[in-house]
């Protein structure tokens, strides 16, 4: 697979110093930049980045980003389309360094509140369940 060396990036985001180590919990909340950098990517995947001074003098492919803005890394693909709702309150759980075990609590006394007040009908906010038989079969 080709090298590809993308040049003049006004500001790089989403860089980590741990290079290669995944951002967890409360560490997701910062974004790290680099302005006036570069990105180099061999066999798909980042190997080095850095100021535009100690930019590699040629890649096989060469992108010119133009002093525009780079994110590399700019995702949280985790969702399941079981869940109709908005999963932003999650991200920011996720954000504060809970796990998906201590969200999923949050979740099961939210239904069980509803369930203590026949407020069921009115669906269960995190998954849309109808009923609460619903709402545990969406947990599995």
């Amino acid at each position: 697979m080709p090298s590809i060396l993308v040049k003049n990036i006004g500001t790089l985001c989403g860089i980590n110093e741990k290079f290669g180590g995944l951002k967890k919990g409360g560490e997701m909340a910062r974004v790290d930049q680099l302005n006036q950098a570069f990105l180099l990517c061999e066999n798909g995947q980042i190997i080095a980045y850095g100021g535009m001074d100690g930019c590699p003098d040629r890649a096989d492919n060469v992108v010119d980003a133009a002093n525009g803005h780079v994110l590399p890394g700019w995702c949280d693909s985790h969702t399941h389309l079981v869940f109709a709702a908005s999963r932003e309150e999650e991200f920011v759980y996720r954000l504060k360094g809970m796990s998906y075990a201590e969200i999923a609590e949050i979740h099961d006394r939210r239904c069980t509140a509803l369930l203590g007040r026949s407020l069921f009908a009115a669906q269960c906010r995190d998954c849309r369940a109808d009923t609460p038989r619903d709402c545990q079969n969406a947990r599995r």
